[in-house]
This record gives C-alpha cells, structure tokens and sequence, in this order.
C-alpha cells in the first residue's frame, strides 16, 4: 500500500509543482490585469497593485503595446496612489522590483509629470526601504526631460 501511495506521489508531484506556482508567472504580460488598473485608476485596492505589479517582466520588452501602456498605467498609479505604490512593492520579488524601477527611469510618454510623481512620493508618510530607490529613478527620469 505505501509503495502505491509513493509511486502515486512521485508520478503526479511534478504535475502538482507546474499547478501551484505562484501567480506571477501567469500575471506576466497580462493585459487583462493592466485594463482592470485602467478602469479602476485611483481606487486600486491592495490585491490588484500586487497583481499590477506582477505584470512586469522581462518577458514584455518585445510587446511594444503592453510595454508603452504598463508603463503609462505604473505612473497614473503612483500618481493616484503613492503610498498604495510603495507599500507593495515590498510584495514583489527583487528581479520585478528592478525592472519596475527600469520603468520609472523611462517614461514612455513626454506628457507625464515626473516632477510630479516624484513630489508626490516624496510628500508619502510609507516606511518602505524602497522609498529611495523610488525616488532615485524618479530623478533619472526627470534627467532624461
């Protein structure tokens, strides 16, 4: 009887690995997720930044679409929601993190305010250890205007 439970177990283990990984390998480039930030700019709760923020990847710099409308949507959010903005990004894994903050580096569109942004954050009361790092890209940003 052990021996078939083990050879159960082995046989669908991989299986069960491949169905319980994490939300952020299918939150990679979903679109679906950057329209529900779209309607909802301004009123995003905790459990929709965190999948915003999973949206980031590596895997998006070919989708120039996603790309330009990720990055317009990240600053309409930090704008709207700075401290909302900070206090999740301690959430996220290191990798997403920097790419993130590749993003607030380059601002796709002439039209957003960094200046603006970058006050906003400042005027923040969060704790978060990423604040300056925020801030950091914000100037690189401001930088490049």
């Amino acid at each position: 009887m052990i021996r078939q439970i083990s050879f159960i177990f082995f046989l669908f283990f991989p299986f069960l690995l491949v169905y319980c990984q994490t939300n952020e390998d299918t939150l990679a480039c979903n679109s679906n997720i950057l329209l529900q930030v779209y309607d909802h700019i301004g009123e995003i709760d905790s459990s929709l930044a965190i999948d915003f923020l999973n949206t980031f990847s590596n895997q998006c710099k070919n989708n120039a679409e996603f790309s330009e409308w990720s990055n317009e949507l990240l600053f309409a959010f930090i704008q709207s929601q700075p401290t909302l903005f900070l206090n999740n990004l301690s959430f996220i894994n290191e990798d997403k993190l920097n790419y993130i903050l590749q993003e607030i580096q380059s601002p796709v569109n002439d039209g957003i305010e960094v200046g603006l942004i970058k006050k906003e954050i400042q005027k923040t009361e969060s704790n978060s250890s990423i604040k300056p790092s925020v801030l950091d890209a914000l100037d690189i940003a401001l930088s490049k205007h």
